[in-house]
């Protein structure tokens, strides 16, 4: 698993921590009900007696499923681009993509995120320019602005293709944090299997927003990349050639017990380096109840 892309397994080359002799665990072979119930499952993959061998091989299904084809990114590809043309009047205006788009983790309903750079013009002018060029009587955009939020914002609505894109400013500081988290998703390739379906199993019960309480997508990606660091440290799995014993299934139990039984979030806070490949878990100064991961 040291590679950009991980296995499909069809054989159980590794001794697993879940294996089909565990009580909890079904050794059975899902039934048909199941299968269909998973769209995404393989039927070779659906007859793999251990559950653990099943659960790798179905994460890596999963996110082929759930992510962007080739189709959906050309329209995002093309949405950016209209933009692009409009805001070429600005004379030295740049826009750069960051977020979930660029990382290669997008749902297909989700938004494109960009942000508008300019060199002489400042941050929140250069986005108010970018609102009257967008919201012009020809421009095929609907724009609104969130000019009082902490970080401004325009939400556009493409009247082409119906997608959504947020614009912000260079005060956003998402884009040098895009890079970092793309350096890091190359490194450490079992990640984007662990944020895919979490971010959707929150999206569809509408918890992925964090000012409601819930978890955004960017907190998601922090958490994963704090306890793979964590993970591989205490497992000694600095080396690559060291993680190919490690299903995505021992991956995903180990990251839902950390966070759900081992962290404890009065007390302990988590802080990430600059290039996110290693994590501090210290004591809070001051106990509260919100979990606390703070980036670079």
């Amino acid at each position: 698993m040291n590679g950009e892309e991980l296995e499909i397994l069809f054989d159980n080359p590794y001794d697993s921590d879940y294996s089909s002799s565990d009580e909890h665990i079904s050794s059975e072979p899902p039934s048909v009900s199941e299968n269909l119930a998973a769209p995404w499952m393989s039927e070779s993959t659906a007859s793999i007696p251990n559950p653990a061998f099943r659960l790798h091989n179905e994460l890596i299904e999963f996110f082929a499923y759930v992510s962007l084809d080739d189709k959906a990114i050309l329209v995002r590809k093309e949405a950016i681009e209209r933009i692009s043309d409009i805001l070429r009047l600005i004379d030295g205006c740049v826009i750069q993509c960051f977020g979930s788009f660029e990382l290669g983790l997008s749902l297909p309903f989700s938004d494109v995120d960009l942000v508008v750079i300019h060199p002489n013009i400042s941050p929140f002018e250069l986005l108010r320019k970018a609102s009257d060029l967008l919201r012009s009587e020809d421009s095929p955009f609907e724009v609104e602005e969130l000019f009082s939020a902490k970080v401004p914002i325009l939400k556009l609505v493409d009247r082409k293709s119906l997608l959504r894109i947020d614009i912000s400013d260079t005060r956003s500081n998402q884009s040098s944090m895009t890079e970092a988290i793309k350096q890091r998703l190359r490194a450490w390739p079992e990640a984007k299997f662990l944020i895919m379906p979490l971010k959707l199993a929150l999206r569809q019960r509408e918890m992925n927003l964090t000012f409601t309480g819930g978890i955004s997508p960017f907190l998601l990606t922090m958490m994963v990349l704090s306890f793979l660091a964590h993970f591989k440290e205490k497992k000694g799995l600095s080396d690559p050639s060291k993680r190919a014993g490690v299903s995505l299934a021992e991956y995903f139990i180990e990251f839902l017990f950390f966070w759900g039984q081992n962290f404890f979030y009065r007390t302990e806070e988590v802080e990430l380096s600059p290039l996110l490949d290693s994590a501090e878990f210290r004591r809070k100064q001051t106990p509260d109840d919100k979990l606390t991961i703070i980036t670079p």
